[in-house]
């Protein structure tokens, strides 16, 4: 009995990285959500499992914007900007198999590394400040690639970031000249969260 389950697991396990492909993509976009548009990309690797499902890993950076305020007689201006880089597991189903287009739809959980920062200058003081902290991310997303040749597809996707706290206590940078900063205070679970809007292209193995 003991046997009969081994050698099923094992022709499970061989059935599937045999019909395991290994894909490597590339994509860019821009970012909504934060101060202003912003910009980045990402590079991931998956396996494709099965013939609708495929699992991996993506790195990435994004920028989330600049905002700008400063007071009509220009004596003081305040510069603020955030970023977000992360490492995610990724797992996309595809909805249709074998087709030109492959419409999708996709998850991605892992760990994200937000920066905030926030510059003044001015007749009241000038200093600078920065908040680094360690998030917990949940990332939907929709999209499809488009086949080009066997070995390359398009990829067209839109995802949005959910960034949580972890609750441990954040990394602060801080400089200043004359008056404090402040850069970063919140009791509340979600951090933050953007969106992205990518074009890629996709490598298959």
């Amino acid at each position: 009995m003991k046997l009969k389950k081994a050698f099923i697991k094992i022709l499970l396990l061989s059935s599937i990285v045999s019909f395991a492909k290994v894909k490597l993509g590339v994509q860019s976009g821009l970012t909504h959500g934060g101060y202003s548009l912003g910009f980045g990309g990402s590079v991931f690797v998956t396996s494709q499992i099965s013939e609708k499902f495929s699992f991996g890993a993506k790195a990435g950076y994004y920028t989330l914007g600049k905002e700008t305020i400063s007071d009509p007689n220009a004596i003081y201006s305040l510069i603020m900007t955030k970023s977000d880089g992360f490492l995610q597991m990724v797992c996309d189903y595809y909805l249709i198999k074998k087709k030109k287009v492959l419409p999708f739809v996709g998850i991605g959980t892992g760990f994200h590394f937000y920066s905030k920062s926030n510059y003044s200058s001015g007749g009241f003081g000038a200093g600078a400040g920065t908040s680094i902290m360690l998030l917990i991310g949940i990332s939907p997303s929709i999209g499809f690639d488009y086949t080009i040749s066997e070995k390359i597809s398009l990829r067209v996707s839109y995802i949005y970031s959910l960034l949580f706290s972890t609750g441990k206590k954040r990394d602060d940078i801080y400089t200043q000249t004359q008056s404090n900063i402040s850069v970063y205070s919140t009791s509340s679970i979600l951090i933050d969260h953007y969106g992205q809007l990518n074009v890629g292209v996709v490598f298959k193995f």
